[in-house]
């Protein structure tokens, strides 16, 4: 902006010592249509300011499952004048939530008349992230370059979380699904074979069991009626992630981080395919306490994730299962998931609380 203005004031001062030394008046036409010009500029940017409008957001909101990923953001303008606009630049902040470094873009296009566009910027890293870009100084300038105006109409930020690939292991044993016979909890969504519950009814068809028809109903309705049983699933269980995983260099955490989730993300999976709603929990670095979350869908896994990758990973080891002892109450008779990493693991730390946990090294996925 300094240079076009520099640029525009020189031109404007040579063509009034044309004008002096000259006996011509074009010089003094040229001036005229020369301030016309940049006036006439100015109005119609001036005009565009509040029909202008960025959007900054992930071309998807999820990235990863392979060894390089992308964290591809775009920038969406719309222009809703009737004016092209020469001149639109703003900076795109790009952070990681689990680190201070802060990596910055600027950015300048132009929008014609009742156009939208997009521009495209590609953050790439190794490891799952949770990536956040915020929007910064969005202007828009006259032709000529002399002054700007701030755009009002702007999203300031938004998040992409960028995931591991997912564990191929399965976790959940056999032997966790036969005992749910004796659950008093039952699936909304599929049948199974406990005759405590009736799932529902419906008409015979050739080849059910005589055994499950409702006789008492059949009778009312003159056809056959059959009853379908419920399915029991199991009750609420617990997943504790250990965030003591700080100790040594950026890489080797990020790694830790990223074998963690995968193992989380199949767990999850398992877990929520066989209808068990469990929460989530450790110490957070970040807020000095122990964090709980409640997951009861497969949309509920995201946020988890997300504030996992935020965290403040402490140097201390087996921070989460030790602050869990405090904590033990507060999970009853549930079943304990213990997600930790054997590479940053006191084994050492022992205790009879933790004997009913199930220890899952996730080094080992």
């Amino acid at each position: 902006m300094f240079k076009s203005r520099v640029f525009y004031f020189t031109a404007l001062i040579c063509l009034a010592f044309f004008y002096i030394y000259c006996n011509s008046y074009t010089p003094l036409f040229i001036i005229i249509i020369y301030v016309s010009l940049a006036v006439f500029g100015i109005v119609c940017t001036a005009f565009s300011k509040s029909r202008i409008s960025v959007e900054v957001s992930p071309v998807q909101p999820f990235s990863g499952q392979s060894e390089e990923k992308d964290a591809e953001f775009s920038a969406v303008i719309k222009n809703e004048s009737v004016f092209p606009v020469s001149a639109i630049t703003f900076e795109l902040e790009f952070q990681d939530m689990s680190e201070d470094g802060i990596i910055r873009r600027k950015i300048k296009t132009a929008a014609a008349a009742k156009e939208e566009r997009s521009v495209h910027t590609v953050i790439s890293t190794s490891h799952s992230a949770c990536i956040e870009c915020r929007l910064k100084k969005a202007r828009i300038y006259d032709p000529f370059g002399l002054v700007h105006f701030n755009i009002k109409n702007v999203s300031y930020k938004s998040r992409l979380l960028i995931t591991p690939a997912m564990s191929e292991r399965s976790y959940i044993n056999g032997s966790d699904s036969a005992c749910l016979i004796d659950s008093d909890k039952f699936s909304d969504t599929q049948k199974g074979d406990d005759s405590s519950q009736v799932f529902e009814i419906r008409n015979y068809l050739p080849g059910d069991d005589v055994r499950r028809i409702h006789w008492r109903l059949s009778s009312k309705q003159d056809e056959l009626i059959v009853k379908e049983y419920s399915r029991p699933v199991d009750e609420d269980c617990v997943v504790m992630l250990e965030t003591g995983i700080g100790g040594g260099s950026p890489e080797e955490k990020k790694t830790r981080a990223d074998e963690i989730l995968s193992v989380f993300m199949k767990l999850s999976f398992e877990l929520i395919g066989n209808e068990q709603s469990f929460s989530v929990c450790w110490f957070s670095g970040k807020f000095r306490s122990f964090v709980s979350f409640d997951v009861r869908t497969f949309e509920d896994i995201s946020p988890v994730i997300e504030e996992f990758l935020s965290e403040k990973f402490p140097r201390k080891k087996n921070i989460t299962l030790d602050v869990s002892e405090e904590e033990m109450s507060g999970f009853g008779d549930r079943q304990v998931y213990y997600l930790y990493n054997s590479s940053c693991f006191d084994k050492a730390v022992k205790h009879e609380l933790y004997e009913r946990y199930d220890f899952i090294d996730t080094a080992a996925r």
